[in-house]
């Protein structure tokens, strides 16, 4: 359980009919892959893997969209929706987040059992990413587990404020981001020092001797016309009062 819960912790880090604005207008697109390299385990070498990542932000709403969920933001209507890709089910709850609102108890269990902890620290360097100038931060994280630290991390975060994109609007949209990968209130406020969007985030776990290396770079920021399904929840979703640990397992 242990092994499935650290992979899907490296994974998640490195998210129909109703559409909440149906008004036809540009949003800011950002477009990211996320890349786990080849690593040796248990005398198997398990191969690269890739996924994309999306985010929509436009002025009142957003859509972030993984593997294995998306959140549909409608900021005016005080609105978030929580898409469940694997067990194909969503869940509707209100501004400000609470996850007691969004989550059953036994995901809470799951939730509280996987909280990352963990450590930021600005760096002296700065880079380039994309023609935008970036500020360099580490990161450590790592789970309490059953009483052991595991999945311990490191992160080098590339972050830019260079992107056109309402900072009050960004903020709000990266914290959602953080509680729903499970951060602990700790880690939240240390992310929160993070200046603007991360362009680029290089990491590596160490587990038992098993090295990990994975980054997340983003491939394109344009200002685009959303289709109507980037803010609508999937045909065949069927609603839940809640979610449960089976939808996010």
């Amino acid at each position: 359980m242990k092994r499935g819960l650290i992979v899907r912790t490296v994974v998640g880090i490195i998210l129909a009919a109703a559409v909440f604005v149906p008004v036809s207008r540009a949003d800011v697109h950002i477009r990211q892959k996320q890349v786990i390299e080849p690593y040796y385990e248990y005398g198997v070498t398990n191969p690269a893997r890739e996924q994309s990542l999306e985010t929509w932000i436009g002025k009142d709403r957003a859509s972030v969209i993984n593997a294995r969920w998306a959140v549909l933001i409608d900021f005016e209507a005080k609105k978030l929706i929580y898409l469940g890709h694997r067990t194909r089910v969503y869940a509707e709850t209100e501004l400000p987040f609470d996850s007691s609102a969004l989550y059953g108890p036994d995901a809470l269990e799951v939730i509280k059992a996987s909280l990352v902890q963990g450590t930021v620290k600005p760096l002296p360097e700065t880079k380039t990413v994309m023609d935008r100038p970036c500020q360099g931060y580490e990161v450590m994280t790592w789970i309490d587990y059953e009483g052991d630290r595991a999945g311990d991390r490191k992160q080098v975060i590339w972050s830019t404020t260079s992107i056109p994109i309402d900072a009050a609007i960004l903020d709000k949209i990266l914290h959602l981001q953080y509680v729903l990968s499970y951060f602990s209130d700790d880690l939240i406020k240390a992310y929160e020092t993070i200046k603007g969007f991360p362009l680029l985030r290089e990491l590596t776990l160490c587990n038992r001797g098993i090295e990990i290396k994975a980054r997340v770079e983003t491939l394109e920021i344009a200002e685009q016309t959303p289709d109507a399904k980037v803010y609508a929840i999937p045909s065949g979703y069927s609603k839940k009062t809640k979610i449960d640990a089976s939808d996010i397992r």
